[in-house]
């Protein structure tokens, strides 16, 4: 049982009002600044009584009106009628404004809808300006019949749906502007087409005259650029439509089944595509409908499939449209339904007779000659994706044998049907159009592509080039992180960007002073953590890396921490002592910048982590992978770049290239049987790959480039195993480390460094070392 209490809000009013009798409602109440009462105030708010408020003393007693308060409906602000003193000006001027606009207008202008006689017809019909609130305010005063009637029911019509009172005002208002209108044009009854120039609530006026029997039936249809009203209770939602019914395409009477559209999808695309003229079908007699050489789309398809002598034929067949259609392609259209076989082969009867009277293209490579103007082929005009088969001409018996013995090469090759259908189309267009007899350009092989999501170029470039028949282009083989650092210099200022292009000269090998180039990989790697550190600089107004100063550095190290201050901290330095040999800067501000070292321990894995980790490898190579991390703590890098060659199963060891140095590996029986499984389903898999790295994958078997195996590829054998290479490695030399505490032993078994072996004792014995950790 909710009991009754008192109102929060108005308790809250109360607080720091006196008691005194209101000038408004003459009550005794606690009153405000303007000496009345909250209810008084939402009053005036709420009813806009103007009249009190400009002159309260003569205005006499005002009712207060029985405010409800629902909960979570919001109660109109009682805010104060005038503000403080410096304020409230401007409240001040509305005011007097409503009042100068309320008592300056006529109540009844004879000028505004004057009374024409009851049934006399007009002469001449003139167009009546707009009709609007001002419009109302002339007719205030002005006696009307029917109008007390209509207000009446106006009410009851509010209660029954929960309407304000301010609404019953404002349709009082609309209703009184129809009731004039009609007075204006000598009707007894209001017309219904009166209601389309009310400004506002026409479809309410409309249902309260009706229920007064003062609304006459349209006889003029209702203007479609009226807008709909809001949703209200008494505005009922439109009914939805009908369901889609069966019906048949306009222009080619295919069956449709559950579509709205008038025309099928084939019947729009001639239609808004084509541009055909409109006229008379001269075999099915209909008009209106768009030819191409006097007979209609259907008319088209009918002779198309059943031969000239359907022409004379006074029927047409019955089409099934879409979404029934089986989507079988002809050069005009979709058919809508999928003919017999006999029907199939008489169109590739057609096509095969049209493609052998129009003259082959002459192939635009020719031995020898060389181009005046080079520019790059456009492929568009020729693939045309809306088709399923482009018409292509025929290939010369140079290009057929080239064809053919790419097909033997993908078969040999044991290529899957995704690669044979990209790559086999790829090369057959090239060579319907160019030829075989002289070089294809790489750039036209690659531009052909590009058109097209079912077209491949890499394959086909490989496959030319390995017979000279490619022209290689340059720009397609740039260095990606050149072409980063590149695009990352153009993103600097001229003066900025010259001094950070004289740095990647320098570590590139090319300064002033000779020394081992660096890859652009470490470029881009040094050039990524600098970035945003430039950037800021560049923010901050620095126009030359001249004016970068010792404090500029220890703050731009500031604001990174661990292993990232550390890495910018050599970057920064290979920067400014690069530009200072370069005697592009007079100092070296990096100089006695000092960053900690951040040492960590490398963690331990539980065993039952470990427990079972082979049984989920899924793969020979994953077995093979994981033994060489987990057992013989090879990094991925490593992993990735063993060769074949390397690998000695009668002598039971592999080789690790790292640069000029070798590290042995002595397999144990465990991963010498891994090895062998790995080397097994290899040859089996692709026995003429000749790729020279250990593993190797669907892509890169028969890569005639021989790329290694990337190191997603690697990553993919740990992802069901909820570990990192890296963890499994660290996890197998610290349980070394532990058993042995020998750093000899691991630096051999493992080939790491004395620093890495050092910690890797600290962390396996801490109660060995001068100082424990933490």
């Amino acid at each position: 049982m909710v009991s009754q209490s008192h109102c929060h809000g108005c308790q809250h009013w109360l607080t720091g009002r006196e008691w005194a009798v209101c000038r408004r409602c003459r009550h005794e109440t606690h009153t405000g600044r303007e000496g009345i009462c909250r209810p008084c105030l939402q009053a005036v708010r709420l009813d806009d009584d103007v009249e009190w408020v400009m002159d309260p003393d003569n205005a006499g007693a005002r009712d207060r009106q029985l405010l409800l308060i629902f909960n979570g409906i919001a109660v109109v602000n009682a805010l104060p009628l005038k503000k403080s003193k410096n304020g409230g000006r401007r409240e001040q001027i509305r005011w007097k404004q409503k009042w100068a606009a309320r008592n300056a207008v006529d109540r009844d202008d004879p000028a505004v809808l004057p009374p024409a006689v009851r049934g006399q017809l007009s002469l001449f019909a003139m167009k009546r300006t707009s009709l609007s609130i001002d419009t109302v305010r002339r007719l205030l005063a002005r006696p009307l019949d029917g109008y007390e009637e209509a207000v009446a029911e106006a009410a009851v019509f509010a209660r029954e749906f929960g309407l304000s009172d301010a609404w019953v005002r404002k349709v009082a208002e609309m209703i009184r502007l129809a009731l004039a209108v009609r007075d204006a044009e000598g009707h007894d009854l209001v017309p219904e087409e009166v209601l389309d120039e009310l400004p506002n609530f026409w479809i309410a006026v409309g249902k309260i005259l009706t229920r007064a029997g003062m609304l006459r039936p349209r006889q003029v249809p209702t203007p479609t650029r009226r807008k709909r009203p809001a949703k209200s209770g008494y505005i009922g939602s439109p009914p939805p439509p009908p369901p889609p019914s069966p019906r048949s395409c306009r222009d080619c009477d295919a069956w449709l089944s559950g579509v709205r559209r008038q025309r099928c999808t084939a019947c729009q695309g001639w239609h808004s595509r084509h541009k055909r003229p409109a006229g008379r079908c001269e075999r099915c007699h209909r008009d209106g409908l768009p030819l191409k050489g006097g007979y209609c789309r259907g008319c088209c398809l009918h002779v198309y499939l059943h031969g000239p002598a359907a022409e004379a034929e006074p029927f047409t067949q019955l089409w099934m449209a879409d979404p029934l259609a089986a989507g079988l392609w002809l050069p005009n259209g979709h058919l809508g339904y999928k003919p017999s076989n006999d029907h199939i082969e008489r169109a590739r009867r057609i096509e095969e007779r049209r493609a052998a009277r129009s003259p082959l293209v002459p192939h635009l490579a020719v031995p020898g000659q060389e181009a005046l103007f080079v520019m790059r082929r456009d492929w568009t005009p020729l693939l045309n994706l809306d088709r399923r088969v482009e018409s292509l001409p025929e290939l010369t018996e140079p290009a057929r044998r080239l064809a053919d013995e790419f097909t033997a090469m993908m078969r040999d090759q044991q290529w899957d049907m995704n690669q044979k259908v990209v790559n086999g189309r790829t090369l057959h267009i090239v060579l319907s159009w160019l030829g075989a007899d002289a070089p294809i350009l790489e750039a036209d092989v690659v531009d052909l592509a590009r058109q097209d999501t079912n077209l491949a170029a890499k394959r086909v470039c490989q496959f030319l080039k390995a017979r000279d028949m490619l022209i290689e282009d340059p720009s397609l083989h740039r260095d990606r992180d050149l072409e980063w650092i590149e695009q990352a210099l153009a993103r600097l200022p001229e003066q900025i960007a010259t001094e950070a292009r004289a740095w990647v000269t320098v570590l590139r090998g090319q300064g002033r002073r000779e020394h081992e180039p660096r890859s652009y990989h470490s470029i881009r790697r040094y050039f990524s953590g600098l970035e945003p550190v430039l950037d800021n600089w560049i923010t901050a107004g620095v126009t030359s890396l001249r004016e970068i100063s010792h404090d500029d550095v220890k703050k731009a190290l500031d604001a990174c921490q661990g292993h990232a201050a550390r890495y910018l901290a050599v970057s920064l330095r290979s920067l400014f002592r690069a530009l200072r040999q370069e005697r592009l800067v007079f100092q070296n501000p990096t100089r006695g910048v000092v960053v900690s070292s951040v040492k960590s321990l490398p963690p331990s894995i539980p065993s039952d982590v470990l427990a079972g980790l082979l049984d989920r490898a899924t793969s020979a190579a994953g077995r093979l992978v994981l033994a060489l991390v987990a057992v013989h703590a090879l990094p991925g890098h490593d992993v990735r770049q063993l060769l074949t060659a390397d690998l000695s199963l009668s002598k039971g060891r592999l080789i690790v290239r790292r640069g000029l140095r070798r590290h042995t590996v002595y397999l144990e029986e465990f991963t010498h049987r891994l090895a062998a499984e790995w080397l097994s389903e290899r040859h089996r898999r692709w026995p003429a790959s000749t790729n020279p790295y250990l593993l190797v994958s669907q892509q890169s078997a028969m890569d005639p480039d021989h790329p290694p195996v990337t190191a997603t590829m690697i990553k993919r054998h740990f992802r069901d195993l909820k570990l990192s290479l890296s963890q499994l490695r660290q996890d197998r030399i610290l349980h070394e480390a532990r058993i042995s505490a020998d750093p000899l032993r691991l630096m051999r078994l493992f080939g790491i460094g004395d620093t890495t072996a050092m910690r890797y004792i600290a962390a396996a014995h801490p109660e060995r070392t001068a100082k424990l950790p933490r």
